[in-house]
């Protein structure tokens, strides 16, 4: 009678393969966190970023982050993991959905790769910039962002001159 019993309830649940690969997803979800949390956003966006191009647009692309996200402290950042402020694409995306107009990612990671996608959706002719408004004249030019280019472009160079203090901009 105990067998018919303890057969009923796993195939209530779903029987153990089910519980063994919902464990294992649990787990892959918990080890993913763990790596995200460890990391700064700064080591995130170099790690990702830099087999593309040069440490020195690395570092343009950070401080690009830094402005976007208000030091990795905007809800678009913390909510969607959106390092960069990037709207939801309609196709071609790491993005796992999207809330306050922004795409949502599951990691920081994510983010960083789908930036490497919209570049690719663009057809941007280089990756590799000299100075931060070389890349900024870029970015207005594929509308990556609204703002004023001085406006924006100021903002840019102010974090970087705070993330690489003593570097020339």
């Amino acid at each position: 009678m105990r067998r018919k019993y303890y057969k009923r309830g796993l195939a209530w649940f779903g029987g153990w393969p089910t519980l063994l690969i919902g464990l294992l997803l649990l787990s892959l979800r918990f080890r993913s966190q763990k790596t995200t949390t460890t990391m700064t956003p700064k080591q995130i966006i170099s790690q990702g970023l830099s087999s593309y191009m040069d440490e020195q647009t690395v570092k343009f692309w950070t401080a690009v982050s830094d402005f976007e996200t208000g030091s990795w402290t905007s809800p678009i950042f913390i909510q969607n993991r959106n390092l960069f402020g990037m709207r939801l694409p309609t196709s071609n995306t790491t993005a796992i959905g999207g809330a306050d107009g922004h795409a949502v990612f599951a990691s920081l990671q994510d983010s960083v790769a789908d930036l490497i996608l919209y570049f690719n959706r663009l057809q941007w002719p280089m990756l590799n910039f000299s100075t931060i408004d070389a890349l900024v004249s870029m970015m207005k030019s594929k509308g990556y962002f609204a703002a004023p280019i001085g406006d924006y472009l100021a903002g840019v160079k102010a974090r970087y001159q705070r993330l690489y203090p003593g570097e020339y901009v």
